[in-house]
């Protein structure tokens, strides 16, 4: 898009738009409407400028999925997210605000990384390098949610998706994301969204149809 200042010079603006088909998700729902990201500030905005133009050649040439251009826009994206991080006042919180912290970011991507893992708070905030309360405390604030809470929405979360696909069973789902039994992946779920894995899985099926 290109703004004409009526004589003066002409501002080009790329702009794109991130979205999921079917369920909030965690990290989308904390940013806001409209993302900016000025490459004309900070002294490693080159290589950003040069993404954006690259990018934006590779659209106007028709290759919308070609691999590098989808990198690049990942790139973009990310160090987007990134500078809207580093303006959060005290009062935001959400996932990139746990992120933009040393300590809880640290356990966010252990349980982000390894969603199967049997994840308790003890063990979370040690791996923080914090006390049990002081971990749980700042955890909360940062983020919103108390870590064990986060990652029970991250894990039904990632079940919606892998029962979307349709590739693995009820059972197998419960596994990769982390539960010991299909019962308690079951109850989890209907206690989450009010109908038992089988049944939403069902239910998107028709929709989709």
């Amino acid at each position: 898009m290109q703004i004409d200042h009526g004589g003066g010079e002409a501002t080009n603006l790329v702009c794109g738009y991130l979205t999921t088909e079917h369920s909030p998700n965690l990290l989308i729902a904390t940013l806001p409407s409209i993302l900016r990201l000025d490459i004309s500030k900070g002294a490693s905005r080159d290589w950003v400028e040069a993404s954006v133009r690259f990018a934006a050649r590779e659209l106007i040439n028709g290759k919308i999925s070609s691999l590098p251009m989808i990198t690049r826009l990942s790139e973009l994206l990310v160090e987007a997210m990134r500078d809207y991080a580093a303006t959060l006042d005290g009062a935001r919180t959400g996932l990139l605000k746990g992120l933009n912290d040393a300590q809880i970011g640290h356990a966010l991507t252990l349980i982000h990384g390894r969603i199967e893992a049997p994840w308790t708070i003890e063990q979370l905030a040690h791996e923080a390098s914090m006390s049990r309360s002081a971990f749980n405390e700042k955890f909360t604030a940062l983020v919103g949610l108390p870590p064990i809470r986060y990652l029970t929405q991250w894990r039904l979360q990632m079940a919606q998706e892998k029962l979307r696909r349709g590739e693995l069973s009820i059972g197998q789902i419960a596994h990769a994301i982390g539960y010991e039994s299909e019962a308690a992946f079951n109850r989890a779920f209907k206690r989450a969204f009010g109908k038992p894995p089988a049944r939403w899985r069902e239910q998107q099926g028709k929709n989709d149809n």
